[in-house]
C-alpha cells in the first residue's frame, strides 16, 4: 500500500487572503480526519503569531520547514554558492536560524527554522522543502545538524531514498487551480496505480494560489522589491468553487484510505539506500537551480562541484 503526503506550501505572508484559505483547508482537512504536512517559511511563522487559531488547529498535522525567507533575494542557491563548502555551510546554518527583511534580505535577528519552532514547541520539526525545489547540499548539510532528517526538495521519480542520513522524497504533483494539476481525481488515480508498495506519492498544494490570481511572490522577480506589495485577490465565487473542489478532491482520498488503496499521511519509515552516479547527480543539480534561473536569472558557479562533492566524494 503506498504512502500518499498531503503537502502544503505556507508561504505567502503578505496577501491576508492566503490565511483565509489556509484555515479552510485545515478544516477540510480535519473534518476528514486526515493529516496534512505543512512547510511553513520563516516570514509565515512570524505572521502566524497573529493567528492563534490557525496554529492550534495546526497542531493536528505534521510541521515542516520551507525556508527563512522564500524568495528574498539572496536565495538559497545564491547565499550558498560559495567556493569554500565548509563556509556554504556556515553560511545556511547562519541565514536559516536567522529572521531576514523582506525588504533588504539583511538579517534582522534570530528567527527562520528558530521561529517555527518556537511557534510549535511541541513538534518535532524533521522535514524540509526548498522553495521552488531550488536547494543546495549544503543547505542540506546545514538543516541537518538542526534536525532535519527528511527533504522534500529533488524531482526524483520514486522514493524515498536515503543517503547521508537524509531521506529525499519524489517530486510531488502540484496540483495548482485553475490551471497547472487540478483537483483531478484522474490524475490521481493514476498516480496511484504507477506508484510501486515501496514508493511514497506527494501531492502539493499552495493555499494561496486559491486566495490569488498571481504568484504573490511575484514582486520579487526583478529583485527585492522597495515596498511590499499585494496581488490581485481571486473573486469570491471562483475561491468558492475551487474550495469546494478541494473538498470532494480529499473526500475521494478519505475513501481510498478507508478501503485500504493508500495511506495518507503516515509516520516517515525508512527509505531504501541512494545509489549516486555521476547522471543522476547532474540532474539533481539541474533540477535544484532550474527555479532560480528561470524567476531570477541566476547562473551559479559552484553548486554543480557541491552536488557532486556531497553525493560522489
Amino acid at each position: 500500500m503506498p504512502d500518499l503526503y498531503l503537502t502544503f506550501d505556507i508561504e505567502d505572508f503578505i496577501n491576508e487572503k492566503a490565511f483565509s484559505v489556509l484555515k479552510q483547508i485545515i478544516n477540510i482537512l480535519d473534518t476528514a480526519q486526515l493529516k496534512g504536512l505543512f512547510f511553513i517559511t520563516g516570514h509565515v511563522a512570524d505572521k502566524l503569531n497573529t493567528y492563534p487559531e490557525i496554529v492550534n488547529t495546526l497542531e493536528n498535522h505534521e510541521i515542516g520547514y520551507h525556508s527563512s525567507a522564500h524568495s528574498v533575494r539572496p536565495l538559497i542557491i545564491e547565499y550558498t554558492d560559495i567556493e569554500n563548502y565548509d563556509q556554504a555551510i556556515q553560511t545556511a546554518l547562519t541565514r536559516e536560524t536567522s529572521r531576514i527583511s523582506p525588504i533588504t534580505g539583511k538579517i534582522l535577528g534570530p528567527g527562520g527554522l528558530l521561529s517555527l519552532k518556537k511557534l510549535f514547541p511541541k513538534k518535532i520539526i524533521t522535514s524540509f522543502r526548498a522553495p521552488g525545489f531550488g536547494w543546495s547540499p549544503p543547505i542540506i548539510e546545514a538543516l541537518g545538524k538542526l534536525g532535519i532528517q527528511h527533504d522534500f526538495s529533488t524531482r526524483l521519480k520514486t522514493g524515498p531514498f536515503k543517503f547521508k542520513k537524509i531521506q529525499f522524497y519524489p517530486f510531488p504533483t502540484v496540483l495548482c487551480p485553475p490551471d497547472g494539476y487540478p483537483f483531478n481525481l484522474r490524475t490521481l488515480s493514476r498516480s496511484i496505480r504507477k506508484s510501486l508498495p515501496s514508493s511514497a506519492i506527494v501531492l502539493l498544494l499552495h493555499p494561496t494560489t486559491i486566495a490569488n490570481q498571481e504568484h504573490w511572490d511575484s514582486i520579487y522577480f526583478q529583485g527585492n522589491p522597495p515596498e511590499l506589495i499585494r496581488v490581485k485577490e481571486r473573486n469570491p465565487q471562483e475561491e468558492k468553487a475551487q474550495i469546494k473542489d478541494f473538498t470532494r478532491f480529499i473526500d475521494h482520498i478519505k475513501t481510498l484510505k478507508k478501503i485500504g488503496v493508500i495511506d495518507v499521511t503516515p509516520p516517515f519509515k525508512n527509505a531504501k539506500p541512494l545509489t549516486p552516479d555521476i547522471n543522476l547527480v547532474n540532474q539533481m543539480y539541474l533540477d535544484s537551480v532550474l527555479w532560480v534561473q528561470e524567476h531570477f536569472n541566476y547562473k551559479p558557479q559552484f553548486i554543480s562541484t557541491q552536488f557532486q562533492h556531497f553525493f560522489l566524494k
